[in-house]
């Protein structure tokens, strides 16, 4: 493989992955009080992600967000992070269920 097509299909990546929005109730509104959390680049995120709590379903994970038993809360994206991952992932801090029913695609 050369060089080109590698870089290419590495920055095309996140935009391969389906990204679900969440239904209008949760997608709007106040946030709660959370810290972000940033990684480097996009696949640092599921790792760390995991690295905090084991109950994700399989498959690649884009951003996540932590509920600490003390109250804390963390949302885990990317540095360069897409509009709708960063929306995603808002949705549940606003109590989106994890199943993600009631979710879209644009």
């Amino acid at each position: 493989m050369t060089r080109a097509l590698v870089l290419a299909l590495l920055l095309a990546a996140p935009a391969l992955a389906d990204c679900t929005l969440p239904p209008a109730q949760y997608d709007v509104g106040p946030l709660p009080a959370f810290t972000d959390y940033r990684v480097p680049m996009y696949w640092d995120v599921d790792s760390t992600c995991r690295g905090y709590s084991a109950d994700f379903a399989a498959g690649r994970l884009f951003g996540c967000v932590i509920r600490f038993p003390s109250g804390r809360v963390l949302r885990i994206l990317s540095k360069d992070a897409t509009s709708c991952e960063i929306r995603h992932e808002n949705g549940h801090l606003r109590g989106w269920p994890a199943d993600h029913r009631g979710g879209h695609f644009e």
